[in-house]
């Protein structure tokens, strides 16, 4: 009962202060009014009535207002609609439109005809004509990107236009063909295959495309041979040649084959010579040798090294969370909050293996070399892990100087605690970084492959 009259006293006392500030708003709104100056008066009419929803003045002073505003715009927007400036119009529609919606909270209705809104719809309409005209018109003068453009638009504002999704479609398969085209004139037949092929999907009997594909598939279908110039003795030389070979073979080409041959000593013993000078355009192969095969992937892994540091200790320093009850200056209980130092144990330990690897790629009949490359990888791994004398739960970590009390810095502190993951050995790290060296070396020969004439 006694907080149900203190909250009385202080509605009491306030209450003057409110009556004056909403008379204030009104009074200031009544001036801008006079000006002419409608859109200023409604903001402080609304201000007053936000603090008095009541405030029948401002209400209907609001109401007036926004019925001349709303006057004003339909005349700029019948302007506008008269020089057939649709955008415009479609702007000013939105406006009236958002100005009602906003009147609706201070319960004021701005009623227009019926003619009015069929109006706006009508205009939605010829905007939506209009801008789909411009894209056509673009479309036909070939200025794809643009209308593309205007599309996306369109669709953006009108989602199930159905003209302006298929013109888009139309203007997506033109430009298909026209890379197409260009790639099978430049002689990137396996650019051109898998261009032509798309286009089959959306029109299988189209007896240009269907003409491109057999003959792109004729011009650029090819065959690779993978050797090995590294010694027979290096396991992981040997086991880079499979991880190529494999992530190569996973490329699945149609115009590819990929062919792994033993009994190329002659060649290889050849190519041991001229590895020297991997990256002198000048340095070729014998031209002949691989009957059957047109492309040669010649590959050389050196310099691995497995590398494991020394183990890292170090004493850190974390705080711990004490709270204890003392006697405040009015002899009253209270909680006092501590954070006190903890000394605790980080180790670190580290692996990692790194290896460079030559290739390069020739065309065996002509010996010219398409591609010369090396291509160096490290594969790294490390385990952090903490030891503490007590409860490493109740540890609170510091990070830029502040003690951290929650979230996913303090979750990851106190895992350390608890690690169990081992490191990487020396056969994952290494198979690892064959994947790596193989994906770098596939991703070289692909982009050789499908993007230069041959």
């Amino acid at each position: 009962m006694m907080r149900f009259k203190a909250l009385l006293m202080v509605i009491g006392f306030l209450w003057p202060t409110v009556v004056l500030c909403q008379k204030k708003a009104y009074k200031q709104g009544l001036a801008f009014e006079e000006r002419g100056e409608l859109t200023l008066a409604m903001e402080r009419y609304k201000a007053a009535l936000y603090k008095n929803m009541y405030f029948s003045k401002a209400k209907i002073a609001l109401k007036n207002c926004a019925e001349q505003r709303v006057e004003h715009l339909l005349s700029d927007y019948f302007v506008a609609r008269e020089k057939r400036e649709w955008e415009e119009a479609k702007q000013i529609s939105q406006v009236v439109t958002h100005l009602r919606e906003e009147m609706n909270y201070f319960s004021i209705d701005i009623e227009l005809p019926a003619y009015q809104e069929d109006r706006f719809l009508d205009d939605d309409n010829k905007l939506l004509e209009e801008k789909y005209q411009k894209a056509q018109q673009e479309y036909q003068q070939k200025h794809y990107q643009k209308a593309r453009d205007r599309l996306e638009a369109i669709l953006e504002m009108y989602p199930a236009h159905d003209a302006s999704s298929q013109l888009l479609a139309s203007i997506d398969q033109l430009e298909t063909e026209e890379k197409a085209v260009s790639a099978f004139k430049a002689g990137n037949y396996f650019l051109a295959y898998d261009l032509y092929s798309e286009l089959l999907k959306s029109d299988p009997e189209h007896k240009d495309y269907i003409e491109h594909l057999n003959r792109s598939k004729v011009n650029g279908s090819m065959s690779v041979a993978i050797v090995d110039l590294t010694e027979a003795k290096n396991s992981q030389s040997k086991a880079l040649k499979t991880a190529v070979l494999s992530e190569m073979t996973g490329w699945s080409h149609p115009l590819l084959a990929m062919i792994e041959r033993e009994d190329l000593d002659l060649l290889v013993q050849e190519q041991k010579q001229a590895f020297t000078g991997l990256f002198d355009e000048n340095t070729v192969a014998a031209p002949g040798l691989l009957k059957g095969v047109q492309q040669l992937l010649m590959i050389r892994l050196e310099d691995i090294q497995y590398n494991k540091l020394p183990s890292q200790t170090r004493q850190l320093t974390a705080y711990e969370m004490v709270e204890s009850k003392v006697f405040d200056g009015d002899g009253n209980w209270r909680v006092k909050t501590e954070f006190l130092p903890r000394q605790y144990t980080e180790n670190l330990e580290q692996v990692s293996v790194t290896a460079s690897l030559h290739f390069k790629l020739l065309e065996v009949q002509t010996g010219n070399i398409l591609m010369a490359k090396k291509v160096a990888a490290s594969i790294a791994d490390e385990i952090v892990s903490a030891n503490y004398t007590g409860n490493p739960s109740s540890l609170l970590p510091t990070r830029n100087d502040q003690i951290v009390q929650s979230g996913p810095y303090l979750e990851n502190f106190r895992a350390t605690f608890h690690q169990s993951k081992p490191l990487k050995t020396e056969s994952q790290l290494y198979m690892e970084l064959e994947a790596k060296l193989a994906a770098d070396v596939a991703a070289g020969i692909k982009k050789s492959l499908s993007g230069g004439k041959r």
